[in-house]
């Protein structure tokens, strides 16, 4: 994946915005592309452009290259996060040209004109090889592009991500109900990237309202068989499962960090 970045300079290092917010329009990502393109033919002749803020190359040049998804790197130094590899010099010096090209770009002349950020730099990343894709989900439920290409390639069943449980059980009720359902919720991202704690803490008031409760509550009337929360955190995660007659458990002992 090639996603046009916006690379700020801090006093002593270069912080990564936040790529979902530029807002990028598909008038301005082919205008920047076209001026990018004789560039990025040097990193490979295969190039698609579905998406305004997701790109697609090649990496037959880059091959050895290992990446870090923007993800990791919003708000913070790039330094670490930086491509490392035999290709790395070869990929810097593209970006360079690149960042040349597109600082006194017309789109970013425009989006200066406006008040928004400008595009300029890209972020590589997601490089690998498309094998046999298994897993035990009968349907998907996100907004996410991976999750949503996930679905596609294994001939899963994707729907966007409803507001509310009860528009994940009305989905179904117009059909067969699945055996195993994917839910991905990551509403709280966003603010966690921008250390929004305030807002973080309204919109996870606003899962357990919408979600947590009413599954819970499901799960209870055995309208669901089990309920897996895999909870992710950037030092890693934590499977929770549940079954309907769990919380009859009462004689179990739990540690004090559960």
């Amino acid at each position: 994946v090639l996603q046009p970045v916006y690379i700020h300079a801090a006093r002593d290092h270069l912080i990564l915005h936040d790529p979902n917010e530029l807002a990028l329009t598909d008038v301005e990502a082919s205008a920047l592309l076209a001026a990018a393109k004789p560039v990025l033919d040097d990193l490979s002749s295969r190039f698609l452009m579905p998406h305004p803020q997701h790109w697609y190359v090649g990496d037959e040049n880059i091959q050895g290259l290992r990446c870090t998804s923007p993800a990791r790197a919003i708000g913070r130094s790039i330094d670490i996060w930086l491509p490392v590899g035999e290709p790395a010099r070869f990929w810097r010096k593209l970006q360079n040209e690149i960042q040349m090209i597109w600082h006194d770009h017309p789109v970013n002349q425009a989006r200066a004109a406006r008040g928004a950020v400008p595009v300029n730099s890209l972020w590589l990343f997601g490089q690998g090889k498309v094998g046999h894709l298994h897993h035990h989900f009968d349907r998907i439920f996100a907004n996410e592009a991976l999750l949503i290409g996930i679905g596609k390639l294994s001939n899963t069943q994707t729907a966007p991500l409803p507001h509310h449980f009860s528009g994940y059980v009305n989905a179904l009720s117009k059909e067969a109900m699945p055996k195993k359902s994917l839910i991905w919720l990551d509403l709280l991202a966003a603010d966690h990237f921008t250390q929004n704690w305030s807002h973080w803490q309204d919109v996870f008031t606003q899962i357990e309202h919408n979600w947590l409760a009413p599954a819970y509550q499901a799960l209870q009337r055995r309208q669901l068989q089990a309920i897996t929360l895999v909870l992710m955190g950037e030092q890693g995660w934590l499977t929770i499962h549940t079954q309907p007659h769990d919380h009859w458990c009462i004689w179990r002992r739990r540690r004090l960090d559960s």
